[in-house]
């Protein structure tokens, strides 16, 4: 499938039709070159969508940019929105879209982080944090100190 083609047709179409936020009708402003790689806040690179298409924008936009953060952390906001303190879903999405998002947010942030070391504090708060506390699926409790035999 040609994402850049349609991705370029929905742009297209909201332009022609001159849309302008007013009373009683609903527009999402989209950056037409996401700021992440490259787009400014400028009136020639936003474009008013409706709900729908802003969230398939976003959806395409992972698939022309795969490896792109940023695009993918969009589209994740975009489903889990944060209000009042809570997350909160905006859109529904299906399992396998969920999962597949989540796994590649996951190996983004995986990436990022490889090559960097825990400094000695950071090693010291997460051992904190996990003294007194079952071990994942082992039913075990982590001993708070080591038994030197």
């Amino acid at each position: 499938m040609n994402y850049e083609l349609l991705y370029d047709k929905i742009i297209a179409k909201a332009k022609t039709e001159l849309r302008k936020k007013t009373k009683g009708i609903y527009f999402e402003s989209h950056h037409i070159i996401p700021r992440c790689i490259g787009g400014d806040n400028k009136k020639t690179n936003l474009v008013l969508l409706t709900a729908k298409e802003h969230f398939l924008c976003h959806k395409i936009l992972c698939e022309i940019y795969p490896l792109k953060q940023g695009i993918k952390f969009a589209f994740w906001r975009m489903v889990t929105k944060k209000e009042k303190g809570t997350y909160q879903k905006v859109y529904k999405i299906g399992c396998r879209e969920y999962e597949r998002i989540k796994k590649e947010i996951a190996l983004i942030q995986s990436e990022r982080k490889k090559g960097k070391p825990f400094t000695d504090a950071h090693k010291q708060n997460i051992s904190k944090n996990k003294k007194g506390k079952k071990s994942p699926g082992s039913g075990i409790y982590l001993r708070t100190k080591s038994r030197k035999g």
